[in-house]
């Protein structure tokens, strides 16, 4: 697994909780820094974060974070479907 290096820092301390889409119920993630939402994203595997690395030139990670509980997250965006994802990283 790669090393990613942390790029984002919270201000009082991210959290990120699980839910899902109201329509089509597919996974989902919330990322707070504080009481404040910073963003919701989709939920992806760290083996299809990978896949997607590998085959998809239109996929790419911009950010690395650590939640107050010590967890790593990768931002990526596949800017083809214009969609935002949340990866825990060693999951």
């Amino acid at each position: 697994m790669k090393n990613y290096k942390i790029t984002l820092k919270a201000k009082d301390g991210y959290k990120v909780s699980l839910g899902h889409e109201k329509t089509t119920l597919r996974p989902m993630r919330l990322l707070r820094d504080g009481t404040n939402i910073v963003m919701c994203a989709y939920d992806m595997s760290y083996e299809d974060f990978l896949e997607n690395m590998e085959d998809n030139e239109m996929f790419g990670y911009l950010e690395v974070f650590k939640t107050i509980k010590g967890n790593k997250f990768i931002y990526a965006r596949d800017n083809e479907i214009d969609e935002d994802y949340l990866i825990k990283v060693g999951e």
